[in-house]
């Protein structure tokens, strides 16, 4: 594996970790409303 592909796939999994984060915060709050 290349130092280039190396550092791209760190960025997409930390790219992904804030997505799953912000996911989460929001399913949490969808079921505050609704329970």
């Amino acid at each position: 594996m290349s130092k280039e592909l190396m550092e791209f796939s760190d960025r997409i999994d930390e790219l992904f970790d804030q997505v799953i984060i912000e996911a989460d915060d929001f399913w949490k709050q969808l079921t505050h409303l609704f329970i």
